[in-house]
C-alpha cells in the first residue's frame, strides 16, 4: 500500500517526544488510513479569506508541544467522518507531499512544519495539532480543512508577511533585538500557546505592537528563548538577520556588527557579523561603529581635513586637503581661537581673565592660564547701598563716604535705607502744625507726611463764572461763556454771556417727509412727526395719483405705453412719463416653414436663411416642401460611383490602378516608383494604394555638438547646435560643454597649492600640477611680523611689530596682527594728594582710598584739597536735628545744630499746665489744683457747704449728702 508523506529526521529540539506522541506518530505512519486522534475540548475562531472558521482542536497532549506534534505527524488528518476519497492513497491523498492546489483532491495544498502536504477535508474536527477552518478554493466555493494549530510558529523571518498561514492571517514576525526576528502566534492569552510558549505583548519588526505566542526562555534574564528549526525552515534554509555588540578598547558599546542567523540541519546558527578590526581605508565600517573608513586616514595635523577613496588606484587611497578650523598653535594658555591657516595652526586673540573680583588686576600666565592681584584704588561696591565713592584695598572693597539723605517736606524725615541704598522717608507726627504755603487752605497740620490744610470753598453755583483760588489773593470768580441751559429743551447752542444763561436757536426738527407733521416737545426735546393724509410725489412720472399713506407716499397707478408688436420694448421714463417703443431681438415666426431662425429685426419678424434641406449626398438633388416645410432628395443619374468603363474611374492616385468592375469604379494597389513627397528619403515605392517613404538621407557630420536633421522639403542637411557634455582634448579643462555648436573648454583644473610663494600651472596633455618657487612679498601667517617674504619657495617671516603704548598700567602684545595692551598690576600715581596706594586697574591708574576729612559733625562741609592734600571743614545751613523732639525745622548756625520753632501745646484750656516731652515729643496737659474742679486731695475740694463732705474719685471734685446733727 502506498504511504503519505513521511517525516524527515527532526533537529534535537524536536525530538522530545514522550511515549504517548511516539505512539501516534508510530501508529499513523503505519496504518496510513484517516490520522484520526481525540479532538481539544476547545474552540476558537479563525478567519480565512471573507469566510468565517470554525477551529476544533489546538496543540495536541498536554505532554507534547505543538512543535513537536506538527513535526512527528506526516498527515494532516481528519476525524473518522471523513469520506473514503479523503482516505484515499498517494498521490493526492490527505497528507501526501504535492507542489500546488492541483495536486490535491481536497483542492489545498498548504504548508506544514515537514514541508508542503495535501490538506485533509474535515466537518468539524481534526487530529490534535491541527485546527478545522472554513476556507474558499478558487472557483469561490467554501470547505472545511485540517491546517496546523501552530502555523509558521518560530520560523526566522524578515517580515510578518513571511508569517501568515492558513487561519493564522495574523500570526506576525517577532522584532527580537539583536537576535533576529522569528514568527509568532495570533492569540488572546495563554491558552492559545503551545508548551513553552507565552501570550505577550511583542513588537514586530513593523513596529507594530500585537499579542503574539512567544518562545519563553529557558532562564536568566533573557526576554525571549531560542527557537527551534522545523524540517520545514531546515529545508527552506530560513534566516533573519541579527547582529552583535561592537566595543572601543574602554569596553563601550559603540555599534553592532549585522550578520545572518540561518536554519541548518544541526540547528538555528550563531549570528554570522564579521569580528571587528582597526579602521582602514577599505569602504568597509571594520569596528563597526556605524561609520565607514572613520579615522582610517588620520595625519595627525589638525589642519589638513583628511580624505579616504577606497576605490582610488594610487598605491596610497588617503588624502590630506588643507582646511580650516580651530587648533593649537602656541601652546600658550593665554591665547584662544587659534585657527589653520594654509595649513598651519595660527595662534588666534588673547584671553580675556577676569575672575568676578573688582579689586583684583587680572592677567594671563602662558603656562598656568588667568592670574590676579590686587587692584588697589579701583572703583568697587561694598554691599552698602549707603555708601558712596567705595574703593578697593588689598584685594577687597572698602566702604565709601555715607550717602546724604535731605526731606523737601516738612512733614517727613529723611534717611538711607541699608537695603536698597534709597533715600526713605518716614511722616512726621500726624497732627503736627505746618504751612502748606497757600492762601487757600487754614488748619495746616502734617497728615500722611504731607502738610494738609482745610480748603476753602469758592463755588458760587454760577455756571457762567469759573470759580478758583488764588494761593495769594483768596478766591476769584471769572466770567466764562461756557455752554449753558436755559430750561427750554427745545433750543441748542445756549451759552453764558455776560454771567447770564442766553438762549440758542431752535432744535430742527423736520423729516423731510411731506407725508408727517413736525412738532418739538419743550419739557423733554424730543422731536415728534405725526402722519398727515395729502397728495404727494413718489419721484416717478410713470405713476399717477400718488397720496400719503402712513407717513409715506405710495405710488398711484402704472402708465400704460404697450404698441401691442411683438418686437418691440415698451417702456415708460421716469423722469418726464414719455412712453418708448423701442425695437428688440425678440425669436418670432414669418409663417414661412422653410425658413430658419426667425427673430425680430428692426421692430419686424424676419428670417435669418433658408433651412437647410441637403443630406451631404453629392449625387441626390434636395429641395424643401413650401407648404410643409418637408426636406426631400432625387437621386442623380451618373453620380457615386457608377461607371460603364474604366475611363470614368479616376481617383489620381498613382499607387492605384483604376478599373470598372460590375458597374462599379474600383482602385487597385500597385508597386510602381513614386515620389512621397520628403527629399530626405530615397527609393520611394507604392505599397498598399499609398507611397512609402524609402531609406533615410545620412546628415551625420561628426560634431558631438550640433543635432543633424535633413529638410523633407529641400533635401538640404541641417546641422542645429547643441547642449550637453564633450572633449576639448585639453587635460587641464573640466566638464567640458557644447557652446554654439562647438566643444567649449569648462573651469579650468585647480592646480593652486595654497602658497604664495609657488608658481602654480597645470599640463595639458597629462593634467598634471607643477608649482616652482617664486620671489615677492607674502604672508607667514604671523600677523605681528612685518616684511615677509618668499624663499625657496615658503615664506620667511620678517620683524616684529611694535606696539609699545608707554602706559605703565599695561603689558604690550601682538595678537592677530593687531596690538595688546593687556591690564598689568602695579603701583602709580594718579596726582590727587587726596588719595593714598594708587594702583593700576584695568589699563589704568586708578585712585587709592580717599583721605578721610569728616570731622563728625554734621552741620559742617568736609572736603580735601587735591593739589595740596589738606582737609576743609566749612559751615552750612544744612538742616539738622537737635535731639529735642518738642522743636522742628532745626537748622544748622556756625557749625552746630540750632533748635527750630517750639511745638505748640496750648489745649485752650485755662486749668490745665501744657507741657512737652523732649524724647518724644508728646504734649502733655496736667490739671491745676483747685481750678474748674480739679483737685489732688479732698482738701482742695470745699464747697462752703457744712452739709456735704468732700472727696476725690479720679482726680475730679464730687460731693455727698450729710446730715446737719443740731
Amino acid at each position: 500500500m502506498n504511504c503519505r508523506l513521511q517525516p524527515r529526521q527532526p533537529p534535537r529540539s524536536y525530538r522530545s517526544l514522550t511515549a504517548r506522541a511516539l505512539s501516534l506518530s508510530l501508529a499513523l505512519l503505519t496504518a496510513c488510513t484517516d490520522f484520526a486522534a481525540p479532538a481539544d475540548s476547545g474552540a476558537t475562531v479563525d478567519t480565512m479569506t471573507t469566510v468565517d472558521a470554525a477551529v476544533v482542536g489546538k496543540f495536541g497532549t498536554a505532554e507534547t508541544s505543538s512543535l513537536e506534534v506538527a513535526a512527528s505527524q506526516d498527515g494532516i488528518g481528519p476525524t473518522d467522518q471523513l469520506s473514503a476519497k479523503d482516505t484515499s492513497d498517494c498521490p493526492g491523498g490527505a497528507g501526501c507531499v504535492c507542489a500546488a492546489n492541483k495536486d490535491c483532491q481536497s483542492g489545498f495544498c498548504i504548508d506544514t512544519p515537514n514541508g508542503k502536504a495535501c490538506a485533509a477535508k474535515c466537518v468539524n474536527q481534526c487530529a490534535a495539532g491541527f485546527n478545522c477552518v472554513l476556507v474558499s478554493d478558487s472557483s469561490g466555493d467554501s470547505t472545511n480543512i485540517c491546517v496546523p494549530a501552530i502555523g509558521k510558529l518560530c520560523n526566522p523571518c524578515t517580515a510578518s508577511k513571511e508569517c501568515a498561514a492558513v487561519g493564522l492571517a495574523n500570526s506576525l514576525c517577532i522584532d527580537e533585538g539583536p537576535l533576529g526576528g522569528f514568527c509568532g502566534l495570533q492569540c488572546t492569552g495563554k491558552t492559545d500557546c503551545p508548551a513553552d510558549y507565552d501570550c505577550k505583548p511583542v513588537t514586530t519588526l513593523e513596529g507594530v505592537t500585537a499579542n503574539q505566542c512567544a518562545r519563553l526562555p529557558a532562564g536568566g534574564t533573557e526576554t525571549y528563548g531560542v527557537c527551534p528549526c522545523s524540517p520545514l525552515a531546515v529545508s527552506q534554509a530560513l534566516n533573519t538577520a541579527c547582529a552583535i555588540a561592537a566595543t572601543d578598547g574602554s569596553g563601550k558599546v559603540v555599534g553592532n556588527c549585522t550578520g545572518v542567523r540561518k536554519c541548518t540541519a544541526a540547528g538555528l546558527s550563531a549570528c554570522s557579523a564579521p569580528p571587528t578590526s582597526k579602521e582602514i581605508c577599505d569602504g568597509i565600517d571594520n569596528d563597526c561603529d556605524g561609520k565607514v573608513d572613520n579615522g582610517a586616514c588620520d595625519d595627525g595635523n589638525p589642519c589638513t581635513q583628511d580624505a579616504c577613496d577606497p576605490a582610488a588606484t594610487e598605491p596610497s587611497k588617503c588624502s590630506h586637503i588643507l582646511g580650516n578650523g580651530p587648533c593649537d598653535a602656541d601652546g600658550s594658555a593665554c591665547t584662544e581661537a587659534d585657527n589653520c591657516s594654509s595649513g598651519k595652526c595660527v595662534a588666534g586673540k588673547l584671553k580675556q581673565c577676569d575672575d568676578g573680583n573688582p579689586c583684583s588686576a587680572d592677567g594671563c600666565d602662558p603656562k598656568t592660564g588667568c592670574v590676579s592681584t590686587p587692584d588697589n584704588g579701583a572703583p568697587c561696591d561694598d554691599e552698602n547701598l549707603c555708601t558712596l565713592g567705595d574703593k578697593c584695598f588689598a584685594g577687597k572693597c572698602q566702604a565709601g563716604l555715607a550717602k546724604d539723605c535731605v526731606s523737601s517736606d516738612t512733614c517727613v524725615v529723611a534717611k538711607c535705607s541699608l537695603t536698597d541704598g534709597k533715600c526713605k522717608f518716614t511722616n512726621k507726627q500726624e497732627g503736627l502744625s505746618c504751612d502748606d504755603g497757600t492762601s487757600c487752605t487754614k488748619d495746616d497740620v502734617c497728615s500722611t507726611g504731607a502738610c494738609v490744610g482745610k480748603v476753602f470753598s469758592c463755588a458760587d453755583g454760577n455756571p457762567c463764572t469759573d470759580d478758583s483760588c488764588d494761593g495769594v489773593l483768596g478766591c476769584v470768580f471769572k466770567l466764562n461763556n461756557s455752554p449753558c441751559s436755559d430750561g427750554d429743551a427745545c433750543t441748542i447752542g445756549d451759552a453764558c454771556k455776560a454771567s447770564l444763561c442766553a438762549s440758542g436757536v431752535a432744535k430742527p426738527c423736520d423729516d423731510g417727509n411731506p407725508c408727517t407733521v413736525d412738532a418739538c416737545n419743550k419739557t423733554t426735546g424730543d422731536c415728534a412727526a405725526t402722519p398727515q393724509n395729502s397728495p404727494c410725489s413718489d419721484g416717478n412720472a410713470c405713476t399717477v395719483g400718488d397720496a400719503c399713506k402712513l407717513g409715506a407716499c405710495a405710488a398711484g397707478l402704472v402708465k400704460d405705453c404697450s404698441d401691442n408688436n411683438l418686437c418691440t420694448a415698451d417702456l415708460c421714463n421716469a423722469s418726464n412719463g414719455d412712453c418708448a417703443n423701442l425695437a428688440n431681438a425678440a425669436t418670432c415666426t414669418d409663417n414661412d416653414p422653410c425658413s430658419v431662425g426667425d427673430s425680430c429685426q428692426a421692430g419686424a419678424c424676419k428670417a435669418i436663411a433658408a433651412k437647410n434641406c441637403s443630406d451631404g449626398e453629392p449625387c441626390t438633388a434636395d429641395n424643401c416642401d413650401a407648404n410643409t416645410g418637408a426636406c426631400a432628395s432625387k437621386l442623380i443619374a451618373g453620380c457615386g460611383g457608377n461607371c460603364s468603363s474604366a475611363t470614368g474611374c479616376e481617383d489620381s492616385n498613382p499607387c492605384t490602378d483604376n478599373k470598372c468592375l460590375g458597374g462599379k469604379c474600383a482602385f487597385v494597389p500597385n508597386s510602381l516608383p513614386c515620389d512621397d513627397k520628403n527629399l530626405c528619403s530615397q527609393g520611394d515605392l507604392c505599397a498598399d494604394g499609398g507611397c512609402a517613404g524609402g531609406a533615410a538621407k545620412n546628415c551625420d557630420d561628426n560634431n558631438p555638438c550640433t543635432a543633424d536633421s535633413c529638410d523633407k522639403a529641400s533635401g538640404v542637411c541641417a546641422q542645429q547646435a547643441k547642449i550637453g557634455p564633450c572633449t576639448d582634448n585639453n587635460a587641464c579643462s573640466l566638464v567640458d560643454l557644447c557652446s554654439g555648436g562647438k566643444c567649449a573648454p569648462g573651469n579650468a583644473k585647480n592646480c593652486d597649492d595654497s602658497n604664495p610663494c609657488t608658481g602654480d600651472s597645470c599640463q595639458p596633455d597629462s593634467g598634471d600640477c607643477a608649482q616652482l618657487p617664486q620671489v615677492g612679498p607674502c604672508d607667514d601667517g604671523n600677523a605681528c611680523s612685518i616684511g615677509d617674504a618668499c624663499t625657496g619657495g615658503k615664506c620667511a617671516g620678517g620683524g616684529d611689530k611694535d606696539c609699545n603704548d608707554g602706559n605703565p598700567c599695561t603689558g604690550d602684545g601682538c595678537a592677530n596682527g593687531s596690538c595688546t595692551h593687556a591690564a598689568i598690576a602695579s603701583n602709580c600715581n594718579d596726582s590727587n594728594l587726596c588719595t593714598a596706594g594708587d594702583a593700576c586697574a584695568k589699563g589704568i591708574c586708578a585712585a587709592g582710598p580717599a583721605k578721610s576729612c569728616d570731622d563728625g559733625n554734621l552741620c559742617t562741609a568736609d572736603a580735601c584739597n587735591p593739589a595740596t592734600g589738606v582737609c576743609a571743614n566749612s559751615n552750612t545751613s544744612d538742616p539738622c536735628s537737635d535731639g529735642n523732639a518738642c522743636t522742628a525745622n532745626d537748622k544748622c548756625t556756625v557749625g552746630s545744630c540750632g533748635p527750630g520753632l517750639g511745638k505748640d501745646c496750648d489745649d485752650k484750656d485755662a486749668c490745665t499746665a501744657d507741657n512737652c516731652d523732649p524724647p518724644t515729643g508728646n504734649c502733655g496737659h496736667a490739671p491745676i489744683p483747685g481750678c474748674g474742679g480739679n483737685c489732688l486731695s479732698a482738701k482742695d475740694c470745699n464747697d462752703k457747704n457744712e452739709c456735704t463732705t468732700g472727696f476725690v474719685p479720679r482726680g475730679q471734685m464730687q460731693f455727698s449728702r450729710q446730715f446737719c446733727v443740731v
